[in-house]
């Protein structure tokens, strides 16, 4: 696996196996190490023998090198992958921070970018389409046609370091296909950094995350999410719920929303809504789009404006055709839809 420690023609560039270094140090055994040691002056300018001298304390130093150059590569690929993921906020879909008022609003950090994808007012205004955008957050920025950060980043530490990858005895058509150790580390480091660091702003926000894994087979994580596939441009996904039960110490706070959305549907019923318009105003609400207009404009805010008091307004009425009709509770609404909940069938 490891026999090949040769010089290349070009700048003198010296050949290193495809997988010589692991994302996970754990892999760095005693026997990884004997096998790889000859590479490590390679890497080392005070180095000159190939063979480790007698005892153990050459191949610590080798396995020392390999961790730190196993760090650097993670600190690489973040820093790479940061400034691609600001860019493509910025100039593929000219995000802007909510509330910033100076010249400056454009994203020109991670945590910029999750200020806006957690704004609820942003991600509830066409929520398909924001979905779209962060799939292309987490998964996009690495697929061939998108990578070619990726692979700049990889060439300039190996052109520091003077390696190439050694390709003679790995199929042709298997080349283009194939990553390198390095590729293969900056793109694991920032994948696993992004996806878990989205998945956590977003529920705690919204009680959901995107995702592209598969329902795990395991009693207590099935549990705890319910996935449902999503279609995100032309790619299949799936977007995870929380599954709410007594078991997540949210039954409180449950039993609060369960018993204002039942005053709130006494309250339509007692002035004429029926349930087709209550079912059908609530669900363009989840859905992002404005309450129709059931009533005079004065009546219908704002529905975006999350609040976190759970209180029943005030009702303001009309009369229509000789009704008087109650305005459902914006604020009821709000918290309705917070927690995903439905009225009705």
């Amino acid at each position: 696996m490891f026999e090949t420690m040769e010089y290349t023609t070009s700048n003198q560039r010296l050949k290193v196996p495809l997988k010589l270094l692991h994302i996970n140090e754990t892999l760095y055994t005693d026997e990884w190490m004997k096998q790889t040691y000859k590479y490590h002056h390679f890497f080392d300018e005070t180095l000159n023998e190939s063979r480790p001298q007698e005892g153990e304390s050459n191949l610590q130093q080798w396995k020392t090198k390999a961790i730190l150059m196993t760090h650097e590569i993670k600190q690489k690929g973040m820093i790479a992958g940061r400034c691609e993921l600001c860019r493509v906020a910025k100039e593929e879909y000219g995000l802007t921070i909510p509330g910033r008022i100076d010249t400056n609003r454009h994203c020109t950090d991670v945590e910029d970018i999750l200020c806006v994808i957690s704004n609820s007012d942003w991600y509830y205004d066409n929520v398909n389409q924001k979905r779209n955008i962060i799939y292309h957050f987490l998964y996009g920025l690495t697929r061939p046609g998108n990578n070619i950060w990726l692979i700049n980043a990889e060439k300039k530490w190996m052109d520091q370091k003077g390696i190439v990858y050694d390709y003679d005895n790995i199929n042709t058509k298997r080349k283009t296909r194939i990553k390198g150790f390095v590729y293969s580390i900056m793109h694991s480091m920032f994948s696993n950094y992004i996806q878990k660091t989205f998945r956590k702003k977003m529920l705690s926000q919204f009680n959901e995350f995107i995702t592209v894994r598969e329902k795990v087979r395991n009693a207590s994580i099935n549990s705890k999410y319910h996935y449902k596939k999503h279609q995100f441009g032309n790619n299949q996904g799936y977007i995870v719920s929380t599954v709410i039960n007594d078991d997540t110490g949210l039954d409180r706070c449950i039993t609060e929303l369960l018993t204002v959305g039942q005053n709130w549907v006494n309250e339509c019923k007692k002035y004429g809504l029926s349930l087709d318009e209550i079912k059908s105003n609530t669900e363009k609400f989840f859905n992002g789009h404005k309450l129709s207009n059931i009533t005079n404009n004065q009546i219908v805010n704002d529905v975006n404006e999350i609040d976190t008091s759970i209180n029943i307004q005030e009702p303001v009425t009309e009369s229509s055709n000789n009704t008087t009709r109650k305005t459902p509770s914006d604020e009821v609404l709000k918290h309705l839809k917070k927690r995903q909940l439905y009225l009705g069938e």
